[in-house]
């Protein structure tokens, strides 16, 4: 698999609410898909690894442009893919559902498709039926079935589903979230309301994510907490300060600790880098620590705790991706893996260049040979081979040197 295509996957991973533990939807004849690369073409395979649609699309170029193709089928069963003149949609059988090609073209969470023609930009559904006209100048928006932020000319607009344009006096105007969206002006950011009316004023370095009636708003350098009527909560600033998330927000006091929606402090102020993680499947909150603040260095560590401050992994690892009590974890000298957290035992040794996960479906993984060259494969439960261009190697990696954490 080509470094463009790993990428794509480990990006929609991410999109996928960065859990990865249920990527792939099951489609109405409950077959889930997976892409395939064989001589330089794209094609499927189901969970058995049968080839469902054979191998005949130009794998994406993500280096250029914002199109992603698909990884898998979504609910209603469609795929974007690439062919010899663009972007087009595809069914589970592999037929086509529009006659023609989109210079760009990205699925939305909600099942529509922002798409490029001719360097404008609009919104589609599966059939290629124009949901938002073709006039905006990029893609950078999302269908919340009400209104769509965009800038046409240059200028930013909001445009109503029933075709009216408002011209904003803004420079940028984010999506829509819970009712807000932030707008942006000379370099310094607000927030206005569903009724456009400006309800944070734009003299903010930097506006963060609104979660819990709460936003991280950057001023002075110095972060602080703003409710959704601007007003500053807690009286207290901070060196960084991350969004709310399950109640929960990272700051920084000269070290990192984390607060509750109160302000409360949950975790004390004593660790070099510090990111809260998610929920357990028995509630416990899950933070990830490391030994230098910029956690992606060379040399960094990180390791995970809980609320309580129990060490459930030391910092001997150079990334982590938890999700429900699943690590993947890179060790230094050896590669990628992942880890049972309940009983420590590794799941997948220490082999791979890049793992995806997931607990109820076909996990990707990724590995070279010692020329560098690059392949993948799918593995199942116990890990079981379903599919890979190099199993020979995928079986010697899956059995050589495994390791435990400490």
């Amino acid at each position: 698999m080509s470094f463009n295509m790993r990428k794509s996957l480990l990006i929609l991973c991410l999109l996928a609410f960065a859990s990865c533990s249920a990527p792939l939807f099951i489609t109405k004849r409950n077959i889930e898909l997976y892409p395939i690369e064989e001589n330089g073409k794209i094609g499927f395979i189901d969970q058995k690894g049968k080839v469902r649609i054979d191998p005949k699309y130009l794998p994406c170029d993500y280096d250029d442009i914002l199109t992603e193709c698909s990884s898998d089928f979504n609910g209603n069963s469609y795929a974007v893919v690439k062919e010899q003149g663009g972007y087009t949609i595809i069914d589970w059988k592999g037929n086509k559902t529009i006659d023609y090609y989109f210079d760009e073209l990205i699925e939305e969470f909600d099942g529509t498709y922002s798409a490029g023609m001719d360097g404008k930009y609009g919104l589609i559904d599966h059939s290629g039926n124009v949901l938002v006209p073709f006039i905006f100048d990029s893609q950078y928006f999302i269908n919340d079935n009400e209104f769509f932020p965009g800038k046409i000319d240059a200028k930013a607009v909001i445009f109503y589903a029933e075709d009216s344009i408002i011209y904003m006096p803004y420079d940028y105007i984010s999506p829509f979230f819970e009712g807000f969206a932030c707008v942006k002006n000379n370099y310094k950011e607000g927030m206005i309301n569903s009724s456009l009316e400006l309800v944070i004023d734009t003299i903010y370095q930097e506006l963060g994510f609104l979660s819990s009636g709460l936003i991280n708003a950057k001023i002075e350098n110095q972060w602080c907490f703003l409710n959704t009527q601007g007003q500053i909560v807690f009286n207290s600033t901070f060196e960084e300060a991350s969004d709310f998330n399950d109640g929960i927000a990272v700051v920084k006091k000269e070290k990192y600790g984390a607060i509750d929606t109160l302000g409360n402090q949950i975790i004390p102020f004593e660790y070099e880098y510090l990111s809260y993680e998610g929920e357990a499947n028995n509630g416990d909150k899950i933070f990830q620590y490391s030994d230098k603040e910029n956690y992606f260095s060379y040399g960094a560590r990180s390791g995970l705790i809980n609320q309580s401050r129990d060490t459930l992994l030391k910092a001997d690892f150079y990334e982590l991706y938890y999700f429900w009590d699943i690590v993947e974890a890179g060790k230094y000298d050896e590669g990628v893996g992942v880890i049972n957290l309940k009983n420590g035992k590794t799941i997948i040794p220490f082999n791979f260049d890049e793992i995806q996960y997931y607990q109820d479906a076909l996990s990707v993984l990724y590995f070279s040979d010692e020329d560098g060259k690059e392949f993948y494969g799918y593995l199942k439960k116990r890990n079981k081979i379903i599919w890979s261009n190099n199993v020979d190697l995928m079986k010697k990696l899956l059995i050589d040197k495994t390791s435990e954490p400490n």
